[in-house]
Parts: C-alpha cells; structure tokens; sequence
C-alpha cells in the first residue's frame, strides 16, 4: 500500500497559568491507502488534539512541532492558504460535535451546496443533483425535504451523517473523524457506524477514527493506535490488539467493557503539565517496577506490526 499520511515527532503543547500543557507528544505513525487507523484511548489522552493537529485547526495558544507529511508535502510547513486547499478537499474532517459544526441559520440544502461547489467544483444544478444523490447514499429516506431543514431540526444521527455527506463532497483521500458516535443513543449510533462505512466504501479514502468507543474501533477500523497521556502506546492490527494486548492499559479497557464485565479502571492518568519521569501509566498497573517509575519506555516492536510501549516486553 502507498504511504499516504507520516507523521514524525509530532509533539503539540497549550500555554497556560499553570505551565506548558504536553497533550501530544513525540507521535510516530504512518497511515498507508485504504488503512482505517482507530485512535482509542480515555477522554484527554490527545487524540483529539492529534487529529486537530494534523488539519492545523488548534487555536493559537497551540504550538505544534514535527513533521506531518501528507501526499508528499508537510502540512506543518504550508502558509494559511496551501492548508485550506488541503481541508475538505484532500482530508475531511468530521467533528465530533456537528451541533456545533453546522451553521444553525442556514438550511443543511445551503451548507451541502455550498461544500459541493468549493470541493467539488461543480454548477449550482450539478451541486442539487450531487447533494441529492449523497444524502440518500447515507440513508435519507426523503433527501429533498432533508435539504430545506435547519440543523436544529434534524436529530443527532441525522446532524451527523448530514456532516458526513459535507465531508464527502470533494471525495477526499482521506478522512480524519473525531469521536462520531460519542453521545448517540444505540439506534442513531448505528446509523452512524452505517455512513461512515459507505463513507468509506464509496470515496476508497484512508482514515483515522478518533474514539474512545472499542466496541466500534473494532467493528471499522483495520488498525489500532492506544493513546494514554499524550503518546502512543500499543500500535497494531486490530485483531492482534484484541486478540492478545501486550500493554496493561489496553487490558485494562478491554476489562471495562460492558461485555467483559465492566471491571473499572482505578486510578488517574498523570498531569499532562508535570510528567512523571517513567511510565506515565505505572501509578495505575499492577505490574509496574522499579524500572517503570524511574525510566521512560519507547515505543518498540514485539511481534510483525505490533509495537508496545512497555518495559516487560524490553
């Protein structure tokens, strides 16, 4: 497969009273076409921030450094106008909350047309008739009418596939899509999981999906990257992860899910502001040593693409 995405020594830091904020830090990761990579892990691990990181939509108290190749250019390197030609049209971004995304004073008609015709390039009739076909491919029994609605009329599912159809109007390579089904109920939530793969199947796009979900990284995504406080733990297959997780964290979620009997996870993650000089996950496992808490792990293979940050695998 062509790499499509590289990202090297990605770090992305936030000014605050309290000091420097490391919400990212250090991300390797290499994202090749077609490869749906699952970004999992606790809500405030970075992933999130991460996926901001790359489409430069942080605010300015942000400071990104590293690399972040995409189709042979490093987005970190283009000036304001080269980044926008690349949103939408070459990576869409599904935000994870599209009461907030979407323009409340304007109909979804107005919004999807207009997307249409900035990343499509197409005429205003070309655009109807495009936007018609794209809401219906997303299971819109009655596209027209869903077309003369405000945002605050349609229910959270349909917001969110209606942000879907956005997103697929240039028929990007890739899409990055941050936490789709947080907060959906189990119907509209499977309406969702539903769009994005018929995103996915139609466009042939690579993706990150960003979610602290497992049930549904392992239903899409192919590959999964575990973030704990700010940096990448377990990197592989979905099905190895799954199958036998090599990093306690991963075990952990695994047991808290309601399937495997919602055994909690004790603890807290660590200040993002003062990092520990170890293991940043040690104060929480039970299999942590000496090592653990006083020297920092890197990120090293332990199987064919599979990769652990942990120092019982050194």
């Amino acid at each position: 497969m062509q790499e499509l995405l590289k990202l090297n020594h990605v770090s992305t830091a936030f000014n605050s009273r309290n000091g420097l904020v490391k919400a990212v830090c250090d991300v390797n990761m290499t994202v090749s076409s077609g490869q749906i990579v699952g970004l999992v892990g606790e809500t405030g691990c970075g992933k999130s921030v991460l996926g901001q990181s790359i489409l430069r939509l942080l605010p300015s108290s942000a400071v990104t450094s590293g690399e972040i190749i995409f189709e042979g250019r490093d987005l970190a390197q283009m000036d304001d106008k080269q980044i926008r030609s690349v949103r939408g049209r070459r990576i869409a971004y599904i935000n994870q909350n599209p009461s907030e995304a979407l323009n409340p004073v304007l109909k979804i008609g107005t919004q999807l047309l207009e997307s249409l015709r900035v990343c499509g390039g197409l005429s205003q009739k070309e655009a109807k008739v495009r936007a018609v076909d794209l809401l219906r491919s997303l299971s819109f029994e009655d596209p027209e009418d869903i077309m003369k609605k405000y945002p605050l009329e349609l229910s959270g599912g349909m917001k969110q596939r209606a942000l879907t159809a956005m997103a697929m109007c240039g028929t990007p390579p890739f899409l990055i899509a941050d936490e789709p089904t947080k907060g959906l109920d189990a119907l509209i939530r499977g309406q969702v999981i539903e769009s994005l793969e018929k995103f996915i199947s139609i466009t042939g796009c690579a993706a990150i999906i960003i979610t602290h979900d497992l049930k549904f990284a392992n239903t899409i995504c192919d590959t999964l990257a575990l973030m704990y406080a700010g940096e990448i733990v377990e990197f592989g297959s979905t099905g190895k992860l799954f199958s036998a997780p090599k990093h306690p964290y991963l075990s952990a979620l695994k047991a808290s899910m309601p399937q495997n009997g919602m055994h909690v996870l004790k603890g807290n993650s660590c200040s993002l502001i003062d990092m520990p000089e170890g293991c940043r996950f040690a104060d929480r496992c039970g299999k942590a040593c000496e090592k653990c808490r006083r020297e920092h792990p890197e990120l090293r293979p332990v199987a064919e693409d599979h990769m652990v940050r942990c120092w019982q695998y050194d």
